[in-house]
């Protein structure tokens, strides 16, 4: 598995900057692989400033999604309703901060109780979305095909004897449904790989893996590396569902070589839409650069004092003499975290709202900023320092120039 913290460590500056992630709008998907990344980086390097960022993004969330049974899929107006899926990531995500706080277990196991009920019907599946207050399906919504693995899996990581009953119940739809399931959806199939890892000798797991790893060779498009997003649509590629594909291809220490193709390749891919800058897209390259907590057996590596670029700063910085800069000193160069180069695409709708690339990003930052919460990067003083250097050109030109 990847471990490039360096890259992640420099992108979290650049979106915090640039008011992309944390401190932009919550989005439940996103926060929790934000969670899991923030708790990753705690128990990498052993900084309580990572554990103390995590336990605010949970505040903020619940704060901001949280209703009186579930949480909200985003702050955004037309980001309404309840996803199974998207709870059970948070639910997964509270699980991996309660390996350092029992609190946030314990708070996992009252909500998937409590969220059960709603979701489920026994014998029959896993309703994909429902209203906002649980009250029905919402409409035009089905069963969620990977809705019951997504349940099985986190609900066992949880705590398989208070949630016994609901684990019973997962268990029998998975049982009722993996022969017959054909997963044909990039990360759907990165998702598999991933919930299977868990229980690798469990019979569903099994051939759900083969199954996913037999459709991901008929996704790679290579030249030039990427993954599309579906058999039907061959010609569809997104940087965020890659990054999924990635984290399932980690989990199973499977095609190195194609997670480095893929994560290569996105550095420089431009979508021209708002993926290019929605925290999806960077919060998900950072898992995909180091899954981290995501992955069952991960032990943290050691924690040794680099010699390349960032172990120079980072012994400038436990001087008090660095921090990593994010200002944009190229007319219409846009943050590293945000894709880096000056060619980046900005979303139509703000093309118009004013005379160059930068301030135009700019307004599209604040649209949707929304309240924020004062989550501060932590210092970096006590932190050791990692080897590597970031393979963002722009990132590294303003690390080197920090130091100059």
């Amino acid at each position: 598995m990847l471990e490039q913290i360096d890259y992640v460590l420099a992108k979290l500056d650049c979106m915090r900057e640039a008011r992309v992630w944390p401190n932009g709008l919550r989005y439940l998907w996103t926060d929790a692989f934000g969670v899991v990344l923030l708790a990753s980086l705690y128990r990498q390097l052993g900084n309580q400033a990572w554990l103390d960022q995590a336990e605010a993004l949970v505040a903020d969330v619940e704060r901001v999604l949280g209703r009186s049974r579930g949480l909200r899929i985003g702050e955004a107006p037309h980001r309404d309703g309840q996803y199974f899926h998207y709870l059970a990531m948070w639910l997964f995500a509270l699980g991996r901060l309660g390996e350092h706080k029992r609190e946030y277990r314990d708070r996992a196991v009252r909500l998937a109780q409590d969220i059960h009920r709603a979701f489920v019907v026994p014998g029959v599946g896993v309703i994909w979305k429902m209203q906002e207050d649980l009250s029905g399906p919402y409409p035009g919504y089905g069963l969620g095909a990977l809705d019951a693995f997504n349940g099985y899996v986190v609900y066992r990581l949880l705590d398989e004897s208070a949630l016994a009953q609901e684990i019973a119940e997962m268990r029998q739809l998975v049982e009722f449904q993996y022969h017959a399931l054909d997963v044909d959806q990039d990360v759907g199939l990165g998702m598999m790989l991933w919930l299977a890892h868990f229980f690798p000798g469990e019979s569903w797991a099994q051939l759900q893996s083969n199954r996913a790893i037999d459709a991901l060779d008929r996704l790679w498009v290579d030249p030039p590396g990427y993954f599309a997003r579906s058999r039907r649509a061959a010609d569809v590629h997104f940087a965020f569902t890659n990054y999924g594909v990635s984290l399932g291809l980690q989990a199973i220490d499977h095609h190195p070589e194609r997670v480095n193709r893929l994560n290569a390749y996105f550095e420089a891919f431009r979508s021209g839409d708002e993926y290019d800058v929605e925290a999806i897209t960077h919060v998900m390259a950072c898992n995909s650069h180091f899954p981290g907590a995501f992955l069952a057996n991960w032990v943290p590596s050691g924690n040794d004092l680099g010699n390349g670029v960032l172990g120079l700063m980072r012994r400038h910085a436990s001087a008090g003499e660095y921090r990593l800069s994010c200002k944009h000193r190229v007319s219409g160069e846009a943050p590293a975290a945000c894709g880096g180069n000056a060619s980046r695409s900005v979303p139509r709708r703000f093309s118009n709202a004013c005379g160059s690339r930068q301030a135009c990003l700019s307004a599209h930052r604040a649209s949707v900023s929304g309240p924020t919460m004062a989550l501060a990067a932590p210092s970096r003083s006590s932190a050791p320092s990692l080897p590597g250097c970031l393979s963002r050109s722009w990132c590294r030109r303003r690390q080197i120039s920090a130091l100059q």
